[in-house]
C-alpha cells in the first residue's frame, strides 16, 4: 500500500469518531441549552422511557433519541479505539457541543502511526491535522466547506448535521432495544452501507470489500445522554467511543499560525 493511501486511511480512522459525534451533536442547540452537570434546568428534555428489551424501534424514533441525547450535553471527555487494516489506533480528547458548530480535539497513537502520534482538531468547520513527520510536526489546515479539500467533498458534506441525520435515518434497516447494562440503555442498529454512502453523495467503489450492512450500537445513560458507541464495519474493522466527564471546562482552539504549515496534504492513493 502506498504511503499516501496509508495516511488517508489512518486519518479517516482517526476522524471517524469525531465526525460521528459532531454529526449527532450539531443542530441540537438552537434553543435553551440543558445542563449536563449535577442539577437540572427547566429546559432539560425529559428522559425517554426505554421500551421492552428486544423490542423493535422505529428509525425516526432512534434518530430523535440521538438529537435529544446531545441536547443534554455541553462538553465531554472522549476516549476511543479503532481497529482497521489489522492495526489499532487509540486516542482521547474533548468535545464541545455548546457552540453552533461543535468543536473537538483528539490525540491518537497506534501501530498505524509507528512511534508517532496524530492530532486532530475541529474548530469552526475547519480541520487541523498534525501527522508528525509527515507534516513536519505542524498542522495542515483543511477548510471543510471547500469542496476541493483533500479529504474529499463527501467528507465536507458529512459535517452537515441535517444531511447526516437524514442519511442515517433512511439507511437504517432495523433498530432494536437490547436492554440495560453497565453503560446504560443499549440500542443496536443495522445500517445499509450502500444506502448510507449514496445518501452522503458517495458510490460504493467497484471491487471494494465493503460489508452490505454495518452494526451500530449506542448507549444512553440514566439522564438520557449518549455516552458510548460501538461500530462494526465488517472486514474494514471496528470503532468504539466513550463520552464521560460531562459539563467540565473544555477549550478547543485552532493552532497558532506558527504551528500551521503551508504544505498541502496529499490524500490520494
Amino acid at each position: 500500500m502506498s504511503r499516501p493511501a496509508l495516511v488517508r486511511r489512518a486519518v479517516a480512522a482517526a476522524v471517524l469518531p469525531l465526525a460521528l459525534t459532531s454529526l449527532s451533536g450539531c443542530g441540537s442547540h438552537d434553543g435553551a441549552k440543558a445542563q449536563d452537570s449535577a442539577g437540572s434546568a427547566s429546559s432539560m428534555p425529559t428522559v425517554q422511557d426505554a421500551p421492552e428489551a428486544g423490542a423493535t424501534v422505529a428509525p425516526a424514533d432512534f434518530v430523535d433519541r440521538f438529537r435529544g441525547a446531545f441536547a443534554m450535553i455541553t462538553t465531554a471527555h472522549t476516549t476511543m479505539q479503532t481497529q482497521v487494516m489489522g492495526g489499532t489506533l487509540t486516542g482521547e480528547g474533548d468535545v464541545d457541543y455548546s457552540q453552533a458548530k461543535p468543536a473537538a480535539s483528539m490525540v491518537m497513537s497506534g501501530q498505524m502511526l509507528g512511534s508517532g502520534k496524530l492530532e486532530v482538531r475541529l474548530v469552526d468547520n475547519t480541520m487541523y491535522l498534525n501527522l508528525g513527520q509527515v507534516t513536519q510536526g505542524k498542522f495542515v489546515k483543511l477548510d471543510l466547506s471547500d469542496p476541493n479539500n483533500p479529504m474529499g467533498a463527501s467528507f465536507a458534506e458529512s459535517m452537515d448535521p441535517s444531511r447526516a441525520m437524514d442519511a442515517l435515518e433512511s439507511a437504517l434497516q432495523k433498530v432494536t432495544y437490547v436492554g440495560e447494562d453497565s453503560h446504560g440503555q443499549h440500542y443496536r442498529a443495522t445500517v445499509e452501507t450502500a444506502a448510507m454512502l449514496k445518501n452522503m453523495g458517495e458510490n460504493v467503489p467497484g471491487g471494494a470489500s465493503l460489508p452490505k450492512t454495518m452494526t451500530y450500537d449506542a448507549w444512553f445513560d440514566d439522564q438520557g445522554r449518549f455516552n458510548h458507541m460501538e461500530m462494526d464495519m465488517g472486514t474494514l474493522g471496528t470503532t468504539e467511543m466513550t463520552l464521560s466527564d460531562f459539563g467540565t471546562d473544555v477549550t478547543v482552539e485552532a493552532p497558532p499560525a506558527s504551528q500551521i504549515t503551508k504544505q498541502g496534504l496529499r490524500m490520494a492513493g
